[in-house]
């Protein structure tokens, strides 16, 4: 438990939200850790492995569930026309904006 609270600070440390040396200070602790327990490092590597795994299910769940939102509009425009709208699509990490030539 004392690993993976170190984990989540290093993890905070890393996004820079807690002080600036405290990454610093967090990678020396861990790596004094692993240089004198090899179940540490053992451990550290499965957290790292269920991260990545973590990260690569979300990556694809998000792709494999995007679906694309089409806004269409008049050809040609008015003189002076203004268009505005929202898209809103619930839980999505990123949106991609493509225009027609």
């Amino acid at each position: 438990d004392d690993i993976s609270l170190l984990v989540c600070l290093l993890k905070l440390a890393v996004t820079g939200r807690v002080g600036p040396k405290s990454q610093d200070i967090l990678n020396v602790i861990l790596f004094q850790l692993c240089s004198k327990r090899s179940e540490v490092a053992t451990f550290l590597v499965e957290i790292v492995v269920q991260q990545l795994e973590q990260v690569t299910d979300d990556c694809l769940s998000s792709k494999i569930s995007s679906h694309p939102v089409v806004q269409e509009s008049v050809h040609p425009y008015p003189d002076e026309m203004n268009i505005s709208g929202n898209v809103k699509i619930p839980g999505s990490l990123e949106l991609r904006i493509e225009f027609d030539k």
